[in-house]
């Protein structure tokens, strides 16, 4: 039989597009916005002479946008969230069996516990013998115990890892949706603007704005600027190609996201230090590492003079051997 993935299905009819009913505006008597096509305000029956600004419907404000279910299958399979996943079914089953241990166990030493009855041992080694018994019992049985608590604190810790990768990849997802539907009809506008014997001067200008608008508001992350139809980051910051939503971050930020915390970046490149070296992220230098000075219990030091004196008086034999 074919394995589906419930998570997927479950996910994927959240995510298709669905009408939005308007309690009042533009398509208040049409069935609500269609908040998934933007740009021009359609309305849910088909309804598409509105006057009224996209952008500016409340309704459409927090709507969850749909990469498509094949982008979908592509974040969700990420070797992270393959990772977590079977770590959590690895721990999973280790639980199922440290818990047939634990039945067995008890199974076992309940047996051996009744057992003990002999009418021929005398009544106090009877009971003395029943309660070192008891206590090898309850000790073996603790230890049972005490391993599953450590495995059900790993199921859970990696179970909230797992939540925590399925929302990241949900929010790509909606970013990526968004910025694709942004883009189509940031495609329209721009091919609008071109028609230039169609279109007057005026209203090219005000297409020209609703385009620049767009690309600040909805596809130029922060701390970057439009120039042209490319959005390119302010002075001091770089594009961070490692999440699928493009953000501009400081030089700092990805050199160090790339070499680690022991580097800094400008205009000219990332610089790192030698391992044996801490950055000074002030100043940006090279600072030799001081060595922690090591505790010794006192177990340790007496250890230790016991190895110089040993040392003490091998030299001193020496030393009277060459007189």
């Amino acid at each position: 039989m074919k394995k589906i993935n419930l998570f997927a299905v479950v996910f994927i009819g959240i995510m298709i597009a669905s009408p939005i009913s308007a309690t009042s505006g533009a398509c208040s008597s049409h069935d609500g916005v269609n908040c998934a096509l933007i740009g021009k305000v359609y309305c849910n029956d088909g309804y598409s002479d509105s006057t009224a600004n996209y952008f500016e419907m409340e309704e459409c404000k927090n709507y969850k946008f749909s990469c498509g279910i094949e982008k979908w299958q592509e974040l969700i399979n990420t070797e992270e969230i393959i990772k977590t996943k079977q770590k959590l079914n690895e721990i999973n089953l280790s639980i199922i069996k440290t818990t047939e241990e634990l039945k067995k166990y008890d199974t076992q030493t309940s047996v051996g516990f009744n057992g003990i009855s002999d009418q021929t041992i005398p009544t106090g080694l009877l009971i003395g013998q029943s309660a070192s018994y008891q206590r090898e019992r309850n000790t073996g049985r603790n230890a049972i115990i005490s391993e599953l608590k450590s495995k059900a604190n790993s199921l859970q810790l990696y179970n909230l890892t797992l939540i925590s990768e399925i929302n990241i990849t949900k929010t790509k997802c909606e970013n990526i949706g968004k910025q694709n539907a942004v883009l189509q009809y940031a495609k329209s506008l721009q091919e609008e603007i071109k028609k230039t014997e169609e279109t007057s001067e005026i209203k090219k200008q005000e297409t020209t704005n609703l385009l620049n608008l767009i690309y600040h508001k909805y596809i130029c992350p922060a701390n970057s600027t439009l120039n042209g139809t490319k959005c390119s980051c302010n002075n001091g910051y770089v594009f961070n190609e490692k999440i699928t939503s493009s953000s501009c971050i400081t030089y700092n930020q990805s050199c160090q996201s790339i070499y680690g915390g022991n580097s800094y970046g400008d205009s000219d490149g990332c610089h790192t230090c030698p391992s044996e070296y801490n950055l000074d992220i002030s100043t940006k230098i090279c600072v030799l590492k001081i060595a922690t000075p090591v505790k010794l219990t006192r177990e340790q030091i007496l250890i230790k003079i016991k190895e110089i004196t040993a040392l003490i008086l091998k030299l001193q034999g020496q030393l009277n051997l060459i007189k």
